[in-house]
């Protein structure tokens, strides 16, 4: 549904991108509201700063629900260990 691609970027702070291909919809209504919900999961994620990423919607985003939608874009976020609430999880899991 979704492609993360994230590089360090050395600052404070972190910065975002947001690709939904022609190819997903011809329609730039369609497309833009795929881009309007993940830029707003985003929005609500605490992501560890310092990073450069680009998410980049699938076709199968175009027929998915905000829920669906948020539920993927987290799971590709805590693939790359850049979800601030899940490592903390993690972190405290860990020391006991």
């Amino acid at each position: 549904m979704v492609a993360l691609r994230y590089a360090p970027n050395m600052l404070s702070h972190g910065r975002f991108g947001f690709v939904v291909g022609r190819r997903i919809s011809k329609l730039a209504v369609n497309r833009n509201l795929i881009r309007r919900r993940m830029r707003e999961v985003v929005r609500r994620s605490h992501i560890v700063p310092g990073w450069d990423l680009l998410f980049i919607a699938r076709p199968a985003a175009l027929d998915a629900t905000f829920s669906e939608l948020r539920d993927g874009l987290i799971k590709v976020i805590n693939q790359a260990h850049l979800n601030a609430d899940h490592n903390e999880t993690v972190q405290r899991a860990n020391k006991t």
